[in-house]
């Protein structure tokens, strides 16, 4: 009877285990309306299995117990699937995970008893039996967990939907995760707490570590490469709205030359109302190309942005010498400074007060270094060490992007970039050698 409860008291403590495992790994899984009782549900399932497992738990117990954590993983998976809303794939290796993390903490308890268990004032104290056995056990699994939890599972966390992004890689995950129960099952005929199981516990952490590192990379490189073809796609609709710009620009300025010239007949036949003539004067100011920086591109992109900024009540500035900026493509120009100047101009129309709404833009050459300088208000978090600031976005995938595109293209030219926000002020400076 007591090998009965002793089984039922692993069965529990696995699933328990199992569970604080999922919690490092899961992040922000949205829950299903039905979440309590699924829950339930499958907690009630989880424990009539573990009793009824523990039926058969003698003579080989070491079948048993990988029988019992086989089942555990199988209710866990199916609870992830209806509890969360996470796809199938995902709940696989968010169960997975879990089951490699508990794997980890185990085997690193069995280590710690082969090897501080042999000295006597440990094996007495901590590893015999009773409640301090039973705390040491805690302890230790504890670590495990919080190591991998900060310097992993909380990297992994951050990914919203692992089964989509994990897919193609699946089925070298599922049959990772099958050798784990032969580590287990081969570890748990030692029975002889020594250096031979001390050495098998040892390859099954770094099995398991190795495993949730692996799970790590392919989600890092999938979204790498996501993140590359988005960065792709919106330098490719840049550059075909560029040349429409252009097009744009180019007739809004002759026609507001013309416009212009009509203005100066009118007033020199003394033909309407002088107030009425000055005021259409600045209004036609507003589209006229005034910016000559020495760079077509730059002085298309101004143009443009100083039309928006007026509309918007913001105030746009600029004092630049972009003679030296022709070592860049146009299109890569327009990516660049469109992206800084409209993040600002985003920010500037959530200030509410009109009076502190701006955005000053500098370009200039010194000792062959062309410096550009971005600053617009700022009411935000201080921000330091070119980290990106919270978004206001709906669309939070969308979330850095423009600064990710300037990131690229002055890594492109071999230049090199900063932002810092702090005291009012939101500064975005780059430098290119020339």
């Amino acid at each position: 009877m007591s090998d009965y409860w002793s089984a039922v008291t692993i069965s529990l403590r696995c699933c328990v285990e199992i569970l604080i495992a999922f919690f490092i790994f899961c992040g922000k899984l949205e829950k299903r309306k039905a979440f309590i009782p699924v829950s339930a549900g499958f907690a009630a399932l989880a424990l009539a299995v573990c009793f009824l497992i523990s039926f058969a738990y003698a003579p080989q117990k070491e079948w048993v117990i990988t029988i019992q954590i086989s089942a555990i993983f199988l209710i866990t998976q199916l609870w992830i699937f209806f509890a969360y809303k996470v796809n199938f794939s995902g709940a696989l290796v968010y169960t997975m995970l879990a089951l490699f993390l508990r794997n980890t903490g185990m085997c690193a308890f069995n280590f710690c008893k082969c090897t501080l268990g042999r000295i006597p004032a440990f094996e007495d104290a901590c590893f015999g039996t009773g409640i301090l056995n039973l705390l040491a056990n805690y302890f230790i699994f504890a670590v495990a967990y919080i190591l991998i939890g900060v310097f992993i599972g909380k990297k992994i966390s951050r990914y919203d939907d692992i089964g989509k992004e994990v897919k193609s890689f699946l089925a070298l995950l599922i049959s990772m995760v099958c050798i784990l129960p032969l580590l287990s099952a081969t570890d748990g005929m030692i029975e002889e707490f020594g250096t031979i199981k001390a050495m098998m516990s040892v390859i099954s952490i770094i099995y398991s570590v190795m495993m949730i590192t692996t799970v790590y990379m392919l989600l890092s490189r999938i979204q790498l490469q996501r993140d590359a073809a988005i960065l792709k796609r919106t330098q490719e609709m840049e550059s075909k709205y560029y040349e429409q710009l252009k097009e744009s620009m180019e007739a809004i300025s002759l026609k507001s030359h013309d416009l212009k010239y009509q203005l100066r007949r009118l007033r020199e036949s003394n033909s309407g109302s002088t107030e009425f003539l000055n005021e259409a004067e600045r209004a036609l100011d507003v589209y006229d190309s005034i910016y000559k920086t020495g760079n077509k591109t730059l002085d298309i992109i101004l143009s443009d942005r100083a039309i928006k900024c007026s509309a918007k009540e913001i105030d746009f500035t600029c004092i630049a010498n972009a003679e030296k900026l022709n070592f860049m493509y146009e299109c890569d120009i327009y990516s660049l400074f469109c992206n800084a100047i409209d993040n600002a101009m985003e920010y500037e129309e959530s200030v509410v007060n009109l009076d502190d709404r701006f955005i000053h833009l500098s370009v200039k050459e010194r000792d062959g270094f062309l410096f550009i300088h971005i600053e617009n208000y700022y009411e935000g978090e201080d921000i330091e060490n070119n980290k990106l600031p919270s978004t206001t976005k709906n669309d939070k995938t969308s979330h850095g992007f423009g600064l990710k595109s300037i990131a690229n293209i002055v890594k492109k030219y071999g230049g090199q970039y900063t932002i810092n926000a702090t005291e009012g002020l939101f500064e975005l400076n780059i430098i290119f050698t020339i």
